[in-house]
């Protein structure tokens, strides 16, 4: 790692360990955006690429490399090539960087009333800002307050540094109505237990049965429902038994789920 990285590195970890955030450290991301560092960087690794053929170095077709990655937060360095089509809600504090090219953020208020946790189809963003932001230029993104859409009207390379995650749920939403439509888990380790139980319950192996009872209370709602969905694979009679108990599930959406199929049930039960 070049000596001016391990810098950034050092500046950051100090200012949150003094209680800063993220958010702080934007002046740092725009210094270390205007230096030679990235760029004298990338050549080494293109000499290094190919000199060593059989390199295991990280693949850089995905057009997004992890420069530091640390507990509290992680620096990226991103290549855009185009935008999204739709607006997603940070589930972090983020800082961008833009070091060649253009981006165009459009910033959506999410409102002081807005729940992160509890995916809720009704909300509705407030109206978009948008801000050009060009090369040598930075800016600030509270996951707490705002949405965004980023737009890409040119390929770009940009700097991102992002802290840990501060929500569970990245949601999205469409970008004419700004009415949210899905959720995402925003840990990765969530991602992982959802996509084991439907491999355990597509395996229909009973000796799953008592872990996927106990996923059923895991605190991220999508992770419970999904182990409830693989345990009705494994074992119909007590995951009927269980999806009784999520007619009251914390999660609306969840509980009208739940109290649905109780119904249905019932309705196939007296036919």
């Amino acid at each position: 790692m070049l000596p001016t990285l391990d810098t950034f590195k050092t500046a950051v970890s100090r200012r949150l360990s003094e209680g800063q955030s993220v958010l702080d450290c934007c002046d740092l991301l725009d210094a270390l955006a205007h230096s030679e560092v990235i760029p004298t960087w990338m050549c080494q690794e293109l000499r290094g690429l190919d000199a060593d053929p059989a390199s295991e170095a990280i693949a850089w077709a995905s057009g997004e490399r992890i420069l530091i990655a640390e507990l509290r937060w992680s620096l990226h360095l991103k290549r855009y090539d185009r935008g999204s089509p739709n607006v997603f809600s940070l589930p972090y504090l983020a800082a961008f960087a833009v070091i060649a090219g253009r981006l165009d953020i459009t910033f959506f208020e999410l409102g002081d009333s807005f729940d992160h946790a509890v995916f809720d189809r009704s909300r509705k963003l407030g109206p978009g800002l948008r801000r050009s932001l060009r090369a040598g230029e930075s800016l600030c993104v509270d996951g707490n307050l705002h949405a965004i859409q980023i737009d890409v009207p040119e390929p770009t390379l940009a700097l991102r540094l992002f802290s840990e995650p501060i929500h569970d749920l990245q949601w999205q939403f469409d970008p004419v109505s700004r009415i949210p439509v899905a959720a995402i888990s925003a840990r990765e380790l969530d991602s992982e237990l959802v996509s084991l139980a439907k491999l355990l319950g597509a395996l229909g192996d009973p000796s799953a049965t008592d872990a996927l009872i106990a996923l059923t209370s895991h605190p991220r709602h999508f992770v419970r429902w999904a182990a409830l969905q693989a345990l009705g694979l494994i074992d119909g009679e007590k995951a009927g038994r269980r999806l009784r108990d999520f007619t009251d599930d914390r999660h609306p959406e969840i509980a009208a789920m739940a109290s649905k199929l109780v119904e249905r049930h019932k309705l196939q039960e007296v036919g």
